[in-house]
């Protein structure tokens, strides 16, 4: 089709006729292999030879689903038989089953997927997010610094109430997606509630837990100055650098962070759920 998909990959009705070459079988170096990509008058390769040529040329399909098409040449007294008929079956056949474990696979890992990712904002939902922390957890080689955060998005109730849930839902996204970009350092990020946001970090220090914080608050400058809505979008923070090896207790670990956030929270004035 025009987006370059092979008929076998996609539903199109309406080929364009471009033609790519999968395989080549030259042995005495005859044809010209400059084509890379031709339409359906240059199916037949240029010769070099000037002798006569027999071709034959059939559709690999199976199943009422095209995978292209072959060109194959006779010489001297080859003839063509029902073995290549019975070559190209095996082939298309062979074809199809690769693209329907292909498929299979991809459903899988797409469902995967969706058992551990938040629909709304792509990060690690709960689940996701406790699973991978806890394999660097264990993963971690004697003792090291790790990090863990609580993000808590200020004010959503009044958002919702005041601008409706949509309005709300936009503002999670956005601080999500602030979130995501600040996450250079390998960190692991999820939504584990409405509003609340986990962080994880391995081996990590003071100087990149503030350069995250950091940047996040410029990311927010940014939006409250730039996007136009009619809120200001503000966070709480809650963070927690500690010493831990393979058997670090992750839930102890956001416990401190999301004590820490609490008490940011509540010591801002004029504090608004």
């Amino acid at each position: 089709d025009s987006s370059g998909r092979p008929s076998y990959d996609s539903d199109f009705t309406s080929p364009t006729g471009i033609f790519r070459p999968a395989v080549w079988i030259d042995r005495e170096n005859e044809y010209d292999r400059s084509q890379r990509v031709f339409d359906g008058t240059s199916l037949i390769p240029n010769s070099n030879s000037d002798r006569n040529h027999c071709y034959y040329i059939m559709c690999s399909h199976w199943a009422g689903r095209v995978f292209g098409y072959s060109v194959i040449e006779m010489k001297g007294k080859e003839i063509f038989n029902e073995f290549y008929i019975a070559w190209m079956l095996n082939l298309a056949q062979t074809l199809d089953i690769l693209m329907k474990n292909d498929r299979i696979h991809k459903l899988i890992d797409k469902l995967e997927n969706l058992s551990i990712k938040d629909a709304l904002t792509g990060l690690y939902n709960r689940r996701g997010f406790e699973t991978r922390s806890r394999d660097m957890i264990s993963a971690l080689q004697g003792k090291t610094t790790v990090c863990t955060m609580v993000i808590d998005l200020d004010g959503l109730k009044r958002i919702n109430d005041e601008h409706g849930h949509y309005e709300g839902d936009r503002a999670i996204k956005a601080a999500a997606d602030m979130i995501m970009s600040c996450c250079t350092s390998g960190e692991i990020a999820g939504r584990t509630g409405g509003d609340e946001f986990y962080i994880f970090a391995a081996d990590y220090s003071e100087r990149q837990l503030t350069r995250f914080i950091d940047s996040m608050n410029a990311a927010i400058e940014k939006f409250n100055s730039e996007n136009g809505r009619p809120y200001r979008l503000e966070v709480s923070y809650g963070t927690n650098l500690a010493e831990a090896d393979s058997r670090g207790d992750l839930e102890e670990l956001l416990k401190i962070s999301d004590q820490r956030m609490y008490e940011q929270k509540q010591s801002k004035p004029g504090r608004r759920r």
